[in-house]
């Protein structure tokens, strides 16, 4: 049977053709990606397999319009961050003020209770 090509960035698991051990480092390495998806495979040994990057050393300096566009997204993100932040707190203090109303509601009425059982004993002691 034909082999996969192993560089079309398939991640379907493959089986291994029956009958056929790896033989060596390189023929192991190949029956790995044959059976296990390229996603599952160690960062450091895809990094490894990669060329190394051209002109990594170069200083390259962003245009006005980059700049500019990374500007203007940093400070809508900044934005929407000050304003979840905001909702939040509203959320929060809404919430406080929920728990104090029922912390209230519970004392009122334990109170009532406690009043009206006091109520009930004084009259059973007439």
């Amino acid at each position: 049977p034909a082999e996969p090509d192993l560089d079309s960035g398939s991640d379907e698991i493959v089986r291994p053709v029956a009958g056929r051990e790896p033989v060596g480092r390189d023929e192991a390495e190949r029956a790995k990606e044959l059976v296990v998806p390229r996603y599952l495979l160690d960062l450091r040994e895809i990094a490894a397999a990669e060329p190394d990057p051209a002109d990594e050393d170069t200083v390259r300096v962003p245009s006005a319009q980059e700049m500019s566009d990374s500007t203007r997204r940093a400070v809508r993100a900044l934005g929407e961050m000050r304003v979840r932040n905001a909702a939040d707190a509203e959320r929060e203090a809404a919430d406080e003020q929920a728990q104090t109303s029922r912390i209230n509601a519970w004392r009122t009425r334990d109170h009532a209770e406690a009043a009206t059982a006091g109520d009930d004993t004084a009259d059973e002691r007439v």
